[in-house]
């Protein structure tokens, strides 16, 4: 993105009279522009407890905010009138793993709404709860978005998260630039899977992250699996069926998933199709592999077992968790050839993609599939980076001036040398998209070997 300083200060002056009021006379199609009335709306949580998010938090006060729910009462405004809310009574607690431990004072946080679900600004979806994240490791702020929007785009996840951006205040204080999203639900309004008492006829969410084999108080096949790695059930993991060890729905989904497995090792095509749905697994491979998610071997990969008789499938989703992709650490840096999902080495053991690129039948369904969203849902998504970054430059800004080291763990061990010293968000963006455009390259001759 080669942005001189002229239309910097023009975005900028669009933002501060009203975000988005002449885009379509400039050729650009407003976003959310309903929500964004005047720059990111302003989201506050009032919790009934003195938050210990910043540098000196003791380690017994953080682990008691991300395990715990605690009274809350949320505020939002600064959008349009119909996305207001006042004084809402919720609950709020922290969230994530080495989001919340590591990466410094920026903590991102769930809230749920008390009795019902409901939905947040223009969402198409309802639920209970929904999460924050902090974008802490990524100084652009665009890499979750990015991920989220080009899924969003393909269209063949049967559930994929909504964004927003938002300024958050949490108790009074300003903490940043936020992202908004859905929360991970298999439930009505959200991923819509099918509960039921018999575990062949029952749909099931499970995520793979070999974290879970490490934190589980549970022995195996209660609420998680061990099939060449760990998969913990999330749904429906709060069932009492799933209490005791060997129940018949763990004891169902280890079943499944050693019977798919055993068919990826031995490279069995006709069972492969029988048991994927291979829209969404070559679309979700593409996805990690554009982005170069860090992540894509090891944790936050959520898949669902869906259908009934015949048409039962293990499908990928939702999408999750890509604030460690795109260069922006140093694992995935250098150098830009190298791939996301097809190591399978040491610890990092989701490796099922490494063996479906040794099946030609698969390289030629994610070639043809590339060449399709190449040009139109992977240059929309380019756009629309390009446009929330100068569009709301000034929101971006004042996360900058809240953080300007952004936080120590990304300074001192993930950042890339070529992130680590770029001056302020508009920098790390003009990074991010011309990493996005030499990923493109790469993918093209890869993908067309």
């Amino acid at each position: 993105m080669k942005k001189n300083i002229i239309k910097t200060i023009v975005a900028i002056l669009v933002v501060l009279v009203l975000t988005g009021c002449d885009s379509e006379e400039q050729g650009i199609v407003p976003y959310r522009p309903d929500v964004y009335i005047n720059g990111f709306p302003v989201l506050a949580i009032d919790v009934d407890f003195a938050l210990p998010l910043d540098w000196d938090a003791s380690g017994y006060d953080l682990l008691f905010v991300r395990e715990n729910w605690l009274s809350a009462t949320l505020n939002i405004s600064n959008t349009s009138e119909q996305f207001m809310v006042e004084d809402l009574e919720i609950r709020a607690r922290g969230r994530g793993n080495s989001t919340w431990w590591s990466f410094g004072p920026k903590r991102p946080m769930r809230f749920r709404f008390p009795d019902e679900h409901q939905a947040i600004f223009d969402s198409p979806h309802v639920g209970r709860d929904w999460v924050t994240f902090a974008n802490a490791a990524d100084p652009s702020h665009l890499r979750n978005f990015a991920a989220f929007y080009l899924a969003d785009l393909m269209g063949s996840f049967s559930f994929t998260p909504q964004t927003w951006f938002v300024h958050l205040y949490l108790d009074g204080e300003y903490r940043g630039v936020y992202l908004v999203l859905d929360e991970r639900e298999a439930g009505p309004g959200r991923g819509d899977l099918y509960l039921h008492e018999d575990p062949t006829i029952s749909e099931f969410m499970i995520e793979f992250d070999i974290r879970t084999s490490w934190e589980a108080e549970d022995p195996v096949n209660t609420h998680w699996v061990d099939v060449r790695g760990s998969w913990d059930i999330r749904w429906p993991s709060t069932s009492a069926w799933m209490d005791e060890p060997n129940n018949p729905h763990a004891l169902y989904v280890d079943d499944f998933l050693t019977r798919l497995d055993d068919a990826i090792l031995a490279e069995d095509e006709d069972t492969i199709r029988e048991m994927l749905d291979l829209d969404s697994f070559v679309d979700f491979y593409l996805l990690q592999e554009f982005t170069k998610n860090q992540d894509a071997r090891w944790s936050s990969l959520f898949f669902q077992i869906r259908g009934q008789g015949d048409e039962r499938r293990l499908y990928a989703g939702p999408v999750w968790d890509f604030d460690l992709s795109a260069g922006v650490t140093y694992h995935v840096e250098s150098p830009i050839g190298s791939h996301a999902v097809m190591s399978s080495y040491g610890w990092q053991r989701f490796d099922w993609f490494y063996h479906f690129y040794q099946m030609p039948w698969f390289r030629e369904l994610a070639y043809s599939r590339w060449q399709e969203i190449r040009d139109v849902q992977v240059r929309q998504t380019l756009d629309r980076v390009d446009y929330m970054a100068t569009t709301f430059a000034t929101d971006f800004l004042r996360d900058f001036d809240r953080w300007p080291r952004h936080n120590s763990f990304y300074y001192y061990w993930a950042s890339s040398d070529s992130t680590r010293y770029l001056n302020g968000p508009m920098a790390q963006v003009e990074f991010l998209l011309d990493w996005y455009e030499q990923r493109i390259e790469w993918l093209n001759e890869w993908l067309s070997q």
